[in-house]
Order: C-alpha cells, then sequence, then structure tokens
C-alpha cells in the first residue's frame, strides 16, 4: 500500500501539469454541489 502511494506521488511530481489540472478538477467537482445550493434556495424560496 505505501509502495502505490510512492509510485503516485512519484507519478504526479514528474508531471506537475497534470497534477494541477487533477487537482483543480477535483476541488471543483466537489465545490461545485455546495457552491450551487445556496442559488437553488433562493429561487424556491
Amino acid at each position: 500500500m505505501i509502495g502505490d502511494f510512492r509510485y503516485a506521488l512519484r507519478v504526479l511530481l514528474k508531471t506537475p501539469a497534470y497534477s494541477l489540472i487533477a487537482i483543480v478538477t477535483l476541488a471543483l467537482g466537489i465545490d461545485a454541489p455546495h457552491a450551487s445550493m445556496p442559488m437553488t434556495t433562493l429561487r424556491f424560496v
């Protein structure tokens, strides 16, 4: 398990542009439902 983590870290450090795109995509995917919820509740109130 630790070997897999080290390998993933090594690959991500080898390609920093890909890592940045992956991290930003994950952050936006996680945050998008939370950010849109207040707008949705304002429409129905």
